[in-house]
């Protein structure tokens, strides 16, 4: 009768807690054998004893919190005026998967693209223009003071400041590419 119990509960709970089960008994004998007939599920069971102990959802979750950028608003104009001289990159913080950053650059930037989303362009100051490889051929738009650009996700692209500009980017954090080369698309 007992045994008949045990198997009407377990064709009723769930894989998470038969998984958990699995753990538990691996756990209680650490040196049981497990089905040689299902290494795949043995290989997994004493994975997830191996990872059982490290931070449980409400810990990892109060760690996001705590590492969450503070609530606050940013001035450009202050986080411009700490760019230097030369090409550089002064990060403000992210959006979904993206990083938010003011730059400062002057004359040609290699090509770039991102396959993962697609990038804002705000420029703050000088100008330039901006550069689109497309199917139909390039595309080049004007960008000065006030000026936004978006460029779709996956196409090559490339400012030219004349002389110099400062931007604000909204770029994907992931599969950024880049090239010195004529044509990125033919390497």
């Amino acid at each position: 009768m007992a045994e008949r119990r045990k198997r009407a509960k377990r064709s009723s709970e769930t894989p998470t807690e038969a998984l958990e089960r699995g753990v538990e008994a691996l756990l209680n004998e650490p040196g049981a054998s497990l089905s040689p007939a299902n290494a795949e599920l043995s290989a997994l069971l004493r994975l997830a004893r191996d990872l059982r102990e490290l931070p449980r959802a409400g810990f990892r979750a109060e760690l996001g919190l705590a590492l969450r950028p503070r609530l606050e608003s940013r001035d450009l104009r202050e986080e411009v005026s700490q760019l230097g001289g030369g090409y550089e990159n002064r990060l403000l913080g992210s959006l979904d998967h993206a990083s938010i950053m003011v730059t400062k650059f002057a004359g040609l930037a290699p090509w770039e693209r991102h396959p993962d989303g697609d990038e804002l362009i705000l420029v703050l100051e000088g100008g330039g223009d901006i550069t689109v490889l497309t199917d139909d051929g390039p595309v080049r738009s004007e960008l000065r003071p006030g000026r936004l650009f978006v460029c779709p996700k996956g196409l090559w692209h490339r400012a030219h400041a004349q002389p110099a500009m400062i931007a604000l980017y909204v770029t994907p954090l992931a599969g950024g590419e880049h090239s010195w080369a004529p044509d990125p698309r033919t390497v």
